[in-house]
């Protein structure tokens, strides 16, 4: 079984495609770690804020198309061998939860020319 510190938060990137990314920062070192295959992380206040202007809307892609992404960099989970390389680049990312803010009309006016 692996710990809670041996997860690095610092390692893993969230991105629209290849452009627009994002990597954790330090601040976020909550690491529940569930079993030998998952684990969950807990984002900072900082981090969640800038992970969901990101993950912006309902869908595994951006308003602008770009698709979702999480990638882990190399040493990712610290007790690793280092003679293996385990950097997990584009996992394809499906986003839910997010608020819609879709417009809505109040009112409408209608001028008639003639």
């Amino acid at each position: 079984m692996i710990n809670n510190n041996d997860i690095d938060p610092g390692k893993f990137t969230v991105s629209q495609g290849t452009t627009v990314t994002y990597t954790i920062s330090g601040s976020t070192n909550d690491v529940d770690v569930v079993n030998n295959n998952n684990f969950n992380l807990t984002l900072s206040s900082a981090d969640r804020v800038l992970v969901n202007g990101i993950f912006n809307k309902n869908s595994y892609k951006s308003f602008n198309d770009s698709l979702f992404y999480l990638s882990a960099g190399e040493d990712w989970n610290t007790p690793a061998n280092v003679s293996f390389e385990i950097i997990d680049e584009y996992n394809p990312v499906t986003v839910s939860g997010v608020p819609n803010y879709a417009p809505q009309v109040t009112n409408v006016t209608l001028k008639v020319i003639q």
